[in-house]
């Protein structure tokens, strides 16, 4: 990414050339013909420099994959936090509003740490640590407290070592069995039924905000796209992941807490394949696919139950779309305790 002063060196550059040529060029052309290429010229340099300016600025205030921010030296304690003095240990990945990080206190106990630039601070800030408070959950990854410093907030919660579903079936580029999925699923449906209970959609399910524990367990994360629904609530914003996203939010209509169950239907598709839905298209590919009514497809070998389980998850109208403790009662789950 360039510099802003490497854009006006080659700006300063680029003019004398223009200089040289258009000297050179009104002797063999005429003079209205030239400046008129200069004008040109000149507009294209400067939508350029506008472009590479903003890139500079939106690098430097908006991303979050800064060299600088991922480094642990910069943030080795932060006296405010619940836990004491503590320290940055590993990048461990990004959620929809930040970098995650392990750390660890001056015991030696280890957490999870979200790291969130100041300058994003207002909604996905405040309202995911709401919602982490509001909804404590044995399925819903533990709050344990915020922190900051001068450029960042910190949202602390348990760490879960075994990481996320995708990345654990996508390292191993092995799919999981029917049994396997609906047992992850069941756990997955008892967190978002209390989300729902609370008036809350999660709006970004998929198997990354899936956390893997011991002996099996899951939890759900990442809350910083989540929102919560009021008698006045309309909502037509278009968030989430593409691959799992709901055609109503695609389309950018009213919806509710059924894309949430959209979104799950396509997880276990994700789960089943080790692969993300729609994983051999494009982006642009999937968004023709979806606009004729077609669904992520499941392996050839899918049972009747699961495929029953998922097509009920994804048909096209929210209000025809199953709860989830509808869902908790399929046979695709209850089949396998």
């Amino acid at each position: 990414m360039w510099q802003l002063s490497d854009c006006f060196r080659f700006l300063i550059s680029l003019m004398r050339d223009l200089r040289k040529m258009l000297v050179t060029s009104i002797k063999i052309v005429g003079t209205t013909i030239c400046y008129l290429w200069v004008a040109v010229c000149c507009l294209h340099v400067a939508i350029s420099l506008a472009l590479a300016a903003a890139g500079v600025f939106l690098k430097k205030y908006f991303s979050t994959d800064r060299k600088d921010d991922n480094s642990t030296n910069d943030l080795a304690q932060i006296p405010s936090s619940p836990l004491g003095e503590w320290k940055l240990v590993k990048e461990m990945g990004t959620e929809s509003t930040g970098y995650v990080f392990c750390a660890m206190d001056s015991d030696g106990f280890v957490f999870c740490v979200k790291k969130i630039r100041k300058v994003l601070r207002g909604q996905p800030y405040e309202k995911e640590v709401e919602f982490l408070r509001a909804c404590s959950h044995s399925k819903i990854i533990q709050f344990y407290g915020t922190a900051e410093d001068e450029e960042h907030h910190f949202i602390i919660t348990e760490l879960m070592p075994l990481g996320s579903l995708s990345s654990m079936i996508f390292d191993a580029e092995l799919a999981l069995t029917e049994i396997q999925t609906a047992r992850y699923i069941q756990q997955l449906l008892e967190a978002v039924d209390h989300l729902h209970h609370n008036h809350i959609i999660h709006r970004d399910i998929k198997g990354a905000n899936i956390l893997v524990g011991p002996g099996g367990m899951v939890k759900l994360r990442d809350l910083g796209s989540a929102i919560k629904m009021t008698n006045s609530t309309e909502l037509t914003d278009c968030v989430g992941s593409l691959w799992w996203m709901a055609p109503e939010v695609r389309h950018m209509q009213l919806y509710g807490t059924k894309v949430d169950i959209w979104s799950l239907g396509c997880t276990v598709v994700e789960l089943l394949w080790g692969k993300h839905p729609f994983f051999n298209m494009r982006q642009l590919e999937v968004f023709d696919f979806i606009q004729m009514g077609d669904k992520p497809p499941l392996p050839a070998g899918a049972s009747r139950t699961a495929a029953d389980f998922v097509r009920r998850c994804l048909r096209d109208r929210a209000a025809e779309r199953p709860t989830a403790s509808e869902l908790l009662k399929h046979p695709f789950i209850t089949h396998t305790n």
